[in-house]
């Protein structure tokens, strides 16, 4: 805990027009600089992963532990008489102790609420939230160092869809359902990163800290559903409130699982979306390696002549373009494309489909299922099954992993 703070922290929170815009979409107040949600956040950033780094050493101490990890996760319930302290803290700490709030139906309604938004809300967390959060240049440094997405950035982006898909599929983030060991496994290669990068002499604690923070986490959590909340309305969707809050509780569930403690977490949607814009306040500048990832995106976007279909390019560039502020595009390189209109001209035609939704249960279930299978046909065949999130293979250069 007495780990100084690195100066990626900003002590004078920036308010820009996008987090005023941010306030408004949402009806809620900006954080003052003297709001303890920034205190929250200021120990989120320094505060370790004590428990994932000991597994992450146990796990690397043999090949065999990790088939034992891999195994208690898969079978949670089956005995075992000798099993080493490290994965009995696992089973009693993150397995069998599910929080009062991790209410399974409702994060089976911020699942359903996920699919029924389809390519929408996928388009709006991949661009809004994904894209727009490389601007993050303390995450944009690990990601750039282990390669996750600066040399293989097709197979991270099918993989982050992946493990998206598993969290939605998992019936409520039920035991060993795959959205619920993915968050565990995943949470398992933040480590590996954290405690490679750390040794690295080339990274810098003094501007980033730990590598992949407690801060970090929670922000990813967030940036998988509040940006669809943000873009509902332009593409013509209007979330519940019921929708909304079943996504905070299984984004929530997802983040505590990966180490964000009870504390740090929002209780109520108000709540929620202070936070988000703290961290948004948060953000700092964007630098070298932010745009480096952005234009790995948008690359991947434009298809290279494979198989990217010119329609699905000019949607998701178009979507960039649409929903992400002027100046973000700027840092990032992002064209503001003509086809930054395609969610106008499809507004009525959403509403309708929308309003549908709202007022009939079964067209409701429609949506959910259409969701549901074109999310699973948009990966490759290979990962439409199951992914290890085995650290050897989700990151791509080890090479700047200290030994």
């Amino acid at each position: 805990m007495g780990e100084a703070v690195p100066s990626r922290w900003l002590h004078e929170p920036r308010a820009d027009a996008w987090v005023i815009e941010m306030a408004r979409r949402l009806d809620v107040p900006i954080p003052a600089r003297d709001d303890p949600i920034f205190a929250r956040l200021r120990h989120a950033l320094v505060m370790p992963d004590d428990f994932a780094d000991e597994l992450a050493s146990w796990v690397k101490q043999d090949r065999a532990n990790r088939g034992r990890f891999d195994h208690l996760l898969d079978h949670p319930d089956e005995p075992e008489a000798e099993r080493p302290a490290i994965l009995q803290r696992l089973k009693d700490d993150l397995i069998d102790a599910r929080p009062a709030w991790a209410d399974p139906e409702k994060m089976r309604i911020g699942a359903e609420a996920h699919f029924r938004l389809g390519l929408l809300g996928r388009l709006a967390n991949g661009t809004l939230g994904l894209l727009d959060g490389y601007r993050n240049a303390a995450v944009a440094k690990s990601l750039v160092a282990t390669g996750s997405l600066a040399t293989a950035t097709k197979r991270r982006l099918a993989e982050t869809t992946k493990f998206a898909n598993d969290i939605l599929s998992s019936d409520g983030m039920q035991r060993g359902s795959p959205g619920f060991n993915a968050a565990i496994r995943v949470r398992l290669v933040h480590s590996f990163v954290r405690h490679g990068l750390a040794r690295n002499p080339q990274w810098r604690h003094d501007a980033w800290g730990m590598p992949i923070t407690i801060m970090d986490s929670l922000g990813t959590a967030l940036s998988f559903w509040v940006p669809a909340v943000l873009a509902a309305p332009v593409f013509g969707y209007t979330l519940s409130t019921r929708e909304a809050e079943g996504m905070m509780t299984l984004w929530n569930y997802v983040g505590w699982l990966q180490g964000v403690p009870d504390e740090l977490l929002p209780t109520t949607l108000h709540e929620t979306y202070r936070i988000y814009l703290a961290v948004m306040m948060q953000m700092g500048d964007a630098d070298a390696d932010s745009y480096k990832l952005a234009q790995s995106f948008l690359a991947v976007a434009a298809g290279h002549g494979d198989e990217t279909s010119w329609l699905q390019e000019k949607m998701v560039l178009g979507a960039a373009a649409r929903l992400i502020p002027a100046a973000h595009r700027k840092e990032l390189g992002i064209p503001n494309t003509m086809f930054r209109f395609w969610p106008d001209l499809m507004r009525r035609q959403v509403r309708r489909k929308d309003a549908r939704c709202h007022r009939d249960p079964a067209a409701y279930a429609a949506a959910v299922k259409a969701g549901r299978e074109e999310t699973l046909a948009a990966l490759p065949q290979d990962l439409r099954q199951s992914s290890s999130y085995d650290p050897s293979e989700v990151i791509r250069d080890h090479s700047a992993l200290a030994a």
